[in-house]
């Protein structure tokens, strides 16, 4: 069984992309919400980060404070980091475990942050979701309501798309006008032979 990674910048459609393939009954791992959802379920984890954080970054009831949290690690780049060495780790062991439960010709993990833990490394090769600038930043302006700054901003922190162009071996292009549904069953088929 091949192993695919999907990334791309914020805005760009991963998720739109892996939604076609759960369609053609492709088990899609989502990096994202499986962390979230680690971050407040998994004990270890969560021990870690509040000796880190401090204890506040939880509620009584055990739920993660994520405006607590993100207002700690966004302006501070080194304890982004140690945040991020803890939770990548947990995230990668929890895809191994899903991953070998699957019963697929292929699996996908859609991630944003790929290349930029590492992640490639554990996968047979990489799909690229691309589509230009400003049409990341109005798509994530309308679908997040932020402002054109705040969106820039977070792109500011993402790897810029010329070096995952680089890096990835597939690109699905989701410009207006460029047909998704064909690029993705394009791949799918390509995918699934043996």
């Amino acid at each position: 069984m091949k192993h695919f990674a999907v990334t791309g910048n914020i805005g760009s459609g991963k998720s739109t992309v892996c939604s076609i393939f759960e369609l053609l009954e492709i088990p899609v791992y989502y990096s994202d919400y499986r962390a979230k959802l680690l971050m407040n379920t998994d004990k270890e984890l969560k021990k870690e980060l509040m000796k880190l954080l401090g204890n506040k970054i939880y509620s009584k009831d055990g739920e993660l404070d994520k405006k607590k949290m993100a207002s700690k690690i966004f302006t501070d780049k080194k304890l982004l980091e140690k945040v991020n060495s803890i939770v990548h780790p947990a995230v990668r062991k929890d895809y191994m475990k899903w991953r070998a439960k699957q019963k697929a010709p292929y699996t996908l993990q859609e991630s944003a942050l790929t290349f930029e833990i590492g992640a490639d490394k554990h996968v047979d090769d990489v799909i690229l979701v691309y589509a230009p600038e400003k049409l990341l930043i109005e798509r994530t302006m309308q679908r997040n309501n932020i402002s054109k700054t705040q969106v820039k901003d977070r792109l500011s922190k993402q790897m810029s798309q010329d070096i995952k162009k680089e890096k990835a071996r597939y690109i699905i292009d989701n410009s207006l006008g460029v047909s998704l549904i064909e690029q993705v069953i394009k791949l799918h088929k390509k995918f699934s032979k043996k």
